[in-house]
């Protein structure tokens, strides 16, 4: 990793301790060689925080080197510490905390400053040791496997409130509850801002203004089901695992409940990341699209995934006696050449037209429609089983990108592919269960987006340096051997 190779600005306060001071060479016999407070200490002395340090006006009473605060607080997140209060308890009572900051003693409104001041950097930190771990031959960074999981949000799922009800209590909260008004006005904001999104979505999709609500602890985070099925506010947390070892290439934290969307940035922040191109990504059927299979066409990924084929639509219209009665579109051959579809019995089906559909979601994607000549379906045996009720030929909608997602559907169905994509879940769904079960990553501690992003940064950075040095390891024990 990098290193300026220059001493901290003389505007830091020096810990109270150095190397050698008696107190710190009272607690050093008592960790162990691979303590993992010595792994942190060591590692992010590599780290360049050049950027971190010049966030410092330079004026003013001398803050705590931030150095020394990093390295509490990685080591804090790898434990599964994420609440700032207990960080200041275990700067008074923890032997390795103490050795590790050099006996510091930072108040707790500091360190909660400190955490909000970090966490702008953490993505260039992490994109530090991903190059490290690159650039020295441990990590390929070419296969990348990609997943989202949600994360409780720090705010009741039973205090929702929608514009009507934030309103009617700003108006009943005194003058002198600043506190609780900005609260209340920051929830007005966000429900504005929820509003406008609501009313961009597709008709059927669409709330009541009164049923958009938020939470009044977290207005910020979006309500979706967690893995118990709970309806709760959550935040979207997204990994780009390396695909050979246990390192992150890249992550993002989102105000977001689905994995829609997520293949293109993720993409981007891995390259970025790595300096070298992605050339395979292994998804689940949340975010292959026709826009991200044309993504990674345009920049030569190759995509491992399977396609969502919508079955919820399918359901509803076999509920009415629809759509679901017809032969399926894949009976049709499409001949690219000509821009028609051939019907079983031989009959073409022409081109009719576009139209512009609405994704859930508001977006929306080009559909063409190809349309068969009336009199062949009238004299067509197969016209009761092919056609819509009182439909007199049949028609077949076509996507934007159509012709790459029936590439998808043919590359899973090749042997090779279907053995790189068992890779998968051993390469992200170990990385999410390592950090809900031992980081303590089921729920947020700060409230806020940003915050979110903080305790992911600062997770994903202590998971990586700790790879980063075990990729060290089994090397130097590999050359050891040999």
């Amino acid at each position: 990793m990098p290193t300026t190779g220059k001493p901290a600005r003389s505007f830091f306060a020096p810990p109270p301790w150095d190397a050698d001071s008696p107190e710190r060479l009272a607690l050093e016999d008592e960790l162990p060689p691979d303590h993992l407070a010595r792994l942190y200490d060591r590692l992010v002395d590599e780290l360049d925080l050049g950027a971190l340090r010049r966030s410092y006006a330079g004026r003013g009473s001398k803050p705590h080197c931030p150095k020394t605060l990093l390295k509490l607080l990685l080591y804090e997140h790898a434990r599964g510490e994420f609440q700032p209060k207990k960080w200041h308890e275990h700067l008074r009572d923890s032997i390795a905390v103490r050795w590790l900051t050099q006996g510091l003693r930072v108040s707790l409104t500091s360190l909660y400053e400190f955490r909000d001041r970090v966490r702008p950097f953490l993505a260039e930190f992490h994109d530090q040791v991903v190059l490290a771990a690159v650039s020295e031959g441990h990590a390929d960074g070419s296969r990348g496997a990609l997943d989202g999981t949600t994360v409780a949000a720090n705010a009741s799922r039973h205090r929702l409130l929608n514009l009507e009800a934030v309103e009617r209590r700003l108006a009943e909260t005194p003058p002198e509850s600043r506190r609780r008004r900005g609260n209340l006005r920051e929830a007005g904001v966000a429900l504005q801002a929820k509003l406008a999104a609501n009313a961009k979505r597709r008709k059927d999709e669409r709330k009541p203004p009164g049923r958009v609500r938020v939470a009044l602890g977290d207005p910020e985070a979006p309500f979706g089901l967690d893995k118990l099925k709970t309806f709760r506010p959550l935040y979207n947390v997204q990994t780009m695992s390396d695909v050979g070892t246990d390192l992150v290439l890249a992550y993002a934290t989102s105000a977001s409940v689905g994995d829609a969307g997520w293949l293109p940035p993720m993409i981007e922040r891995t390259v970025a990341a790595t300096g070298r191109p992605l050339r395979e990504v292994l998804v689940d059927s949340g975010y292959p699209s026709g826009e991200a299979l044309a993504y990674c066409r345009d920049r030569d990924v190759t995509l491992l995934g399977p396609w969502n084929e919508n079955s919820f639509t399918a359901r509803k219209r076999a509920a009415k006696g629809g759509a679901a009665q017809q032969l399926p579109k894949e009976r049709f051959d499409f001949d690219p050449s000509a821009r028609t579809h051939r019907c079983p019995e031989g009959k073409t089906l022409s081109f009719h037209g576009r139209s512009r559909q609405q994704r859930a979601d508001g977006s929306g994607f080009t559909i063409e429609v190809y349309r068969a000549d009336a009199s062949d379906c009238a004299a067509c045996a197969l016209k009761s089983s092919c056609t819509r009720k009182n439909a007199t030929a049949r028609t077949v909608r076509r996507q934007e990108h159509e012709e790459l997602v029936e590439e998808l559907k043919e590359r899973m169905k090749r042997p090779e592919s279907k053995e790189a994509y068992r890779l998968r879940g051993c390469a992200v769904e170990r990385r999410f269960a390592d950090a809900k079960e031992h980081r303590g990553l089921r729920r947020f501690s700060g409230r806020g987006l940003a915050r979110a992003d903080a305790q992911v940064g600062l997770t994903m950075l202590a998971h990586n340096l700790r790879v980063l040095d075990q990729l060290r390891e089994r090397r130097r024990l590999g050359e050891t051997a040999t």
